[in-house]
């Protein structure tokens, strides 16, 4: 188990707003305060909200806008709308709510429409795996809506004005994930986010192009919609030797609007903090400075030990970072220049005062999207990228020249279909290339390079890629690889077989995937047959119809036969129960598992975990974990004698919070 993990668990609950939350007379409408959001009716009338949310009341459902983006799910037409729609994505109680936190945090954690990772987002089983994606949702929502509030000021709610409508033109708009994504390769959706800023900030319809972090747009949603609920920020925890002395203990101090302001630590069990870490934000929720401070035991005064102060311009986008380590004794700089748009068009970094590594960008004429790229490495010997981009921003052309001779040593070429998808990757020998120092086009000096391979792709109807097959005009070798995929969909999209062919050198490698599906689209079993060039194995999962593995079935030799199983088993609401590993053929013939046991609370809290690890049926070690409304107070670890049985504590932590916000994710 993870201590760390364990230790930080959720937050919430500050006041942005006061008054204007939900209404504890039933007669009333429960409000919130969005005013100008664009709904329609089932007959398509359309209208907006007033001040508090609110709509008149009407047969049938609704569904709210902002511009062609909906605003979460279709709900019947009575003044309490907006707030419903809303609502429905926080837990239902304060038990609830404290327990998703642990999830949202380090499962599915919000991390916004800029940052946001698919690494981070799972698909749901549990309940608490359900709330974290639904948080996650909201927090996207949020922050759209915040970001395009007129003022820009969450005190006095958010006023859309009505021209924001004929902005935001995208209807498919997917607040429940977005794909990892940086200022250098913003995605799709990104981009169109930076013109519709762009565009509202050019007609005043919004003061500044800043984004509001999801942090701070999450919290100031909390405050309208379960203003009755609490969530816990850590305030405190301490770690305690096997002897039960202390080890170790940090302490949490939060700021103005809930962000981690100060985090003190002592790593020796003395009570004297020897590392402070201090954090200061503007109110979008960006971070401004972050400093650490050490000092010896017995000394009252800090000494800085790391810095790093960020410089904002008034859209809140990073201009300049300055990293001061070793107690001021080295620096790094990262500088960051952008056009009107919010378009990355310089980023260098200086180790000291010696530039290191820098990237020039040009745009098409929306400013956002990429025409060409010019990169330089300065780490080892002077390195040249240069990239061109049609006018969807797709890379065409990319020449990476490993010593600046003005000879490209890599030289590809990329073509897309008319809906966008890739359809051809070639790659040439070395060429020789000239470039304008200016917008950075680049010219092939040889009229006719030489092939060297080329990959192309193939897609269904319903633009699901079919075959990815990649041929080499030289024989197929280790570092230059022959490649053939093929896949096939069932009638939902949902990918039924793949199979794969690789060619390099010597070796032949291939990989045969089917796989099943449960009614509601969930995968049911899938078969994988692996070859790699005398060597083969089969492997065989199986899943229940939430989606979680219940079973892997490994074949090694490939000879039908099993010789490593794992199982997997849950309750009723798809909480873990036991997992189980044969990990030989002997230790399945002999049934030697060796695996943990899970035990939960009655709100499915996990309350004991058994760990057996060598298969003998005694287990080695054990933690137990122990809630205050759902909040995490002790964390225990014992070691288990296998020939007594008898349990001695290794380790054992314990945790206290106090009331914030979402603003949890700084810390």
């Amino acid at each position: 188990m993870n201590l760390r993990s364990l230790a930080t668990i959720g937050i919430l609950s500050f006041s942005f707003l006061t008054g204007c939350s939900s209404s504890s007379n039933s007669n009333e409408p429960q409000t919130i305060a969005i005013s100008g959001l664009k709904y329609v009716l089932e007959n398509g009338s359309e209208g907006t909200t007033n001040s508090e949310g609110v709509i008149p009341s009407a047969s049938g459902n609704v569904q709210f806008y902002l511009g062609n983006a909906k605003i979460g799910p279709a709900v019947p037409a009575n003044q309490d709308a907006l707030f419903s729609a809303l609502r429905g994505y926080f837990p239902t109680s304060q038990i609830e709510l404290n327990a998703t936190m642990f999830e949202f945090k380090y499962r599915g954690r919000g991390r916004g429409i800029l940052e946001y990772s698919s690494d981070f987002y799972e698909d749901a089983a549990n309940t608490y795996e359900v709330n974290r994606n639904r948080l996650s949702t909201l927090s996207n929502i949020m922050q759209l809506l915040l970001s395009f509030d007129s003022d820009k000021d969450p005190s006095n709610g958010i006023q859309l004005e009505a021209s924001i409508h004929e902005i935001i033109d995208q209807a498919d708009l997917e607040f429940a994930y977005y794909p990892y994504s940086l200022p250098e390769d913003v995605a799709d959706n990104v981009k169109d986010l930076k013109l519709w800023l762009y565009a509202a900030h050019q007609q005043n319809l919004i003061s500044n192009q800043a984004l509001f972090s999801p942090e701070v747009a999450l919290s100031w949603a909390a405050t309208q919609l379960i203003p009755d609920f609490t969530v816990y920020a850590l305030s405190q925890k301490n770690e305690y030797d096997s002897d039960n002395a202390l080890s170790g203990s940090s302490t949490f101090e939060y700021g103005e609007l809930g962000f981690l302001k100060t985090e003190y630590s002592d790593d020796s069990g003395t009570t004297h903090n020897n590392r402070r870490s201090s954090k200061t934000y503007n109110q979008y929720g960006h971070e401004l400075t972050d400093t650490d401070y050490v000092r010896e035991d017995g000394i009252d005064e800090w000494t800085i030990d790391e810095t790093e102060v960020k410089t904002r311009n008034e859209h809140s986008w990073q201009t300049l970072e300055v990293d001061t380590f070793g107690g001021g004794t080295g620096t790094n700089r990262y500088v960051q220049e952008f056009n009107d748009a919010g378009g990355l068009t310089l980023f260098q970094t200086f180790n000291d005062d010696t530039l290191k590594y820098q990237v020039k960008n040009t745009y098409q004429s929306n400013l956002v999207y990429l025409k060409t790229r010019y990169t330089e490495n300065f780490i080892d010997n002077l390195q040249t990228t240069i990239q061109s981009y049609n006018a969807n921003g797709q890379i065409t052309q990319n020449l990476y020249d490993i010593d600046s001779d003005n000879t490209a040593n890599y030289y590809t070429t990329y073509t897309y279909t008319e809906n966008g998808q890739r359809a051809t990757q070639k790659g040439y020998t070395p060429v020789a290339f000239t470039y304008d120092p200016v917008t950075f086009e680049a010219t092939i000096s040889e009229l006719n390079p030489t092939l060297e391979y080329e990959q192309t792709y193939t897609y269904d109807a319903n633009e699901n890629l079919i075959s990815d097959i990649r041929s080499s005009t030289v024989d197929c070798r280790d570092d230059l690889e022959c490649v053939n995929v093929s896949y096939t969909y069932n009638y939902t999209g949902e990918l039924l077989t793949s199979y794969v062919e690789i060619q390099g050198g010597d070796n032949g490698y291939t990989v045969n995937t089917t796989q099943e599906f449960h009614e509601n689209s969930y995968i049911v079993k899938k078969r994988t047959f692996e070859q790699d060039g005398l060597n083969a194995y089969t492997q065989i999962r199986e899943y229940n119809i939430a989606g979680q593995n219940t079973l892997d079935n490994y074949d090694a030799v490939n000879d039908n036969g099993t010789h490593r199983l794992y199982t997997y088993s849950y309750n009723s609401d798809f909480f873990i129960l036991q997992s189980r590993e044969a990990r030989s053929l002997s230790d399945i013939q002999t049934e030697t598992y060796a695996g943990q046991t899970f035990t939960y609370d009655e709100n499915n809290l996990l309350t004991n975990v058994l760990s057996d690890w060598d298969g003998d049926g005694i287990a080695e070690s054990e933690y137990t974990l122990t809630y205050e409304n759902g909040l995490l107070i002790e964390w225990i670890d014992y070691d288990i004698d296998p020939n007594t049985e008898e349990k001695t504590i290794s380790g054992r932590e314990t945790y206290s919070y106090t009331a914030s916000n979402f603003n949890y994710a700084s810390n």
